[in-house]
């Protein structure tokens, strides 16, 4: 699907690279849930998910385990030049930095830090909420999904219709 402007606002990637928009959102008293849209250069929407979390309700836990699940669905497809974004800034500075000690998240940024030796171009990169709202939208989609996955939905189509 061809969109006449990007469908999200995106900083420069660089050149061939696609960008990827990652966004965890947390439903107080029930679970989280976790959205990705993905985007080349020119705006063409490539593809999203979404993902529920069950029983978890930690806003930085929530965020990390979308950027992972952003991540492994990316490599999974092969697509190994991506420069992920996201409005969580310590999640994705604490990637950006290379961290892995964490008492909350550790196991997870270990196995983000992992995944990204296999891709040519990684980076990640804060933006504003502004600038993260379609995945945002995406990622509170996911919190009333049933099954707990939903892959390449039409984004545009759905955004359109609400």
């Amino acid at each position: 699907m061809v969109v006449s402007a990007p469908l999200v606002s995106q900083t420069s990637p660089v050149p061939g690279s696609l960008s990827c928009f990652v966004d965890g959102v947390v439903q107080h008293g029930s679970h989280g849930a976790g959205g990705w849209v993905i985007q080349d250069a020119s705006g063409v929407l490539l593809a999203s998910a979404a993902r529920r979390y069950q029983g978890l309700q930690d806003p930085t836990l929530v965020e990390l385990l979308a950027l992972r699940d952003a991540v492994r669905w990316c490599s999974d497809r092969c697509w190994f030049s991506v420069t992920f974004m996201g409005d969580a800034q310590i999640v994705f500075q604490k990637v950006k930095a290379g961290e892995v000690h964490d008492a909350l998240g550790g196991a997870l940024l270990q196995e983000i830090q992992a995944l990204r030796s296999s891709f040519q171009h990684f980076d990640c990169v804060f933006v504003g909420r502004n600038r993260n709202r379609v995945a945002h939208i995406v990622a509170r989609k996911a919190l009333s999904l049933r099954p707990p996955l939903l892959v390449g939905f039409d984004v545009v189509a759905w955004l359109r219709s609400l």
